[in-house]
């Protein structure tokens, strides 16, 4: 005779113990953070802190979903507490963002991912910072924006005592990372970069095109004689293309001209630039997509640069995990050490 099995006892394990393995799982198990909230009112108070704690919003499903869950909560007071982290790649309702933001006034990290949104065209000037007072509340360590979404009297980094044209957003930055279009380079005010006394890591981007080597030799004009002496590494990033290079067997349209030809334009300026940048900043290091990065290995000069991954859920998770950072950090300290050895050797 066979005894029925029974299923296992959760609720006689000690309560710590119970709660331990549900944070667990609402912090490392896809859905099961919502799941959880809905068994009862305890392990909704257990489990809401993960769940919340970095929000990702990558399709308007999820962008609805969420607006709706923070516009209903019974309890709007916990995204200030919980939410430390928000990164956004689709924009369908920046409303919907807005109303996020309002409420997560907690924040640690803030991503704009996948968007230049240049002058005049792809956001409503209503929403941009400057505009809406909702920007002036998070005071964020990691922020990622372009800088297309400050309004023309908000494009520097003045925090303090400038009345309303102050920026606090840029308060506590560490680590900024500044998307650059050829109107905002322009613009932006560089020489109020010394504010950011607490800036470490700051990486100025440009769209991926054949004259983004230009625009960053533009950038690193504008910006050298101006950064922080917080600051510990500099990053000039200058895509080329978001997509994979065509191969060799590839037979271009005759009326968007010879790809191979602009690539190597690209290449060419690209090394003009980084070879000419050399020994100018010891923080300084340039970057160049991924897929072209690795399509040109032999080019001598890739061996001074770092890759990145331009757009994606790939250049999402390089940013979230810190990878691109390290691999920059990397090629500085590097560079430390080579120092340190030719200053030992010349004793």
């Amino acid at each position: 005779m066979t005894t029925p099995t029974r299923p296992f006892p959760f609720q006689d394990l000690p309560e710590d113990i119970a709660r331990s393995v549900l944070e667990i799982a609402a912090e490392n198990l896809r859905g099961a953070g919502l799941a959880l909230t809905m068994v009862c009112k305890t392990v909704q108070a257990w489990t809401e802190p993960y769940l919340y704690r970095h929000i990702e919003v990558d399709n308007s499903a999820v962008a609805g979903r969420l607006h709706r869950t923070i516009l209903s909560h019974k309890r709007p007071q916990i995204f200030a507490l919980y939410v430390k982290s928000l990164s956004i790649s689709h924009y369908s309702s920046w409303n919907a963002i807005l109303d996020i933001l309002d409420l997560c006034t907690g924040l640690n990290r803030i991503e704009l991912h996948e968007v230049y949104m240049p002058q005049g065209a792809g956001v409503d000037v209503g929403v941009k910072i400057g505009k809406r007072q909702v920007w002036d509340k998070p005071r964020p360590k990691r922020l990622l924006l372009p800088a297309s979404m400050f309004l023309p009297e908000r494009m520097h980094f003045r925090c303090f005592n400038h009345g309303q044209e102050a920026n606090p957003i840029f308060t506590n930055v560490t680590h900024l990372e500044l998307l650059c279009t050829a109107e905002t380079l322009t613009s932006w005010t560089w020489s109020t970069l010394s504010k950011l006394t607490k800036l470490t890591h700051l990486c100025l981007g440009t769209p991926p095109s054949l004259e983004s080597p230009g625009l960053a030799e533009q950038l690193l004009a504008s910006t050298i004689s101006y950064l922080p002496s917080s600051l510990l590494l500099y990053v000039l990033s200058m895509p080329f293309s978001q997509y994979k290079p065509l191969s060799s067997t590839s037979r271009p349209d005759p009326r968007k001209g010879n790809p191979s030809k602009a690539v190597r334009q690209w290449l060419d300026n690209s090394q003009q630039l980084v070879e000419g940048s050399s020994g100018l900043d010891a923080r300084l290091v340039f970057a160049v997509d991924k897929c072209h990065y690795d399509s040109c290995r032999g080019e001598r000069w890739l061996n001074l640069v770092i890759w990145r991954y331009v757009a994606g859920p790939e250049a999402r998770h390089d940013s979230d995990s810190g990878a691109f950072w390290r691999r920059a950090e990397a090629v500085v300290a590097g560079r430390r050490i080579k120092e340190c050895h030719d200053d030992s050797e010349s004793f």
